[in-house]
């Protein structure tokens, strides 16, 4: 017996017969990678000096520190100034470590 051909296909135009689980699911379309920024030869040149500056602050942050303690131990300074020495070291090293993260997340969000 013949099928009409309302009951042969349903108003998508996919044959009614199909089971669900036979049909073929949407590959969602793969996604686009942003195109890179142009390159800036200004903006490079900012991030190298701010690189250069983080490399000279770790630097002499680390010689200051370790001149700064045996001068201490030598001279017989109290204890509050080795604290007062570490801590302004502290926080240099956290300057730089916000600075270049900072600096690394402008860099890899464009």
């Amino acid at each position: 017996m013949a099928r009409r051909h309302d009951e042969a296909h349903s108003g998508k135009g996919r044959p009614a017969n199909r089971r669900s689980s036979d049909r073929r699911r949407a590959q969602p379309a793969p996604a686009r990678q942003p195109a890179p920024p142009p390159f800036d030869p200004a903006r490079e040149a900012g991030r190298r000096a701010k690189v250069r500056q983080i490399a000279i602050v770790l630097a002499a942050t680390m010689a200051l520190w370790m001149l700064l303690s045996w001068a201490g131990g030598f001279y017989g300074w109290p204890v509050r100034f080795a604290f007062l020495i570490d801590f302004m070291a502290l926080a240099a090293f956290a300057w730089a470590l916000i600075v270049s993260l900072r600096l690394w997340r402008t860099r890899h969000s464009n």
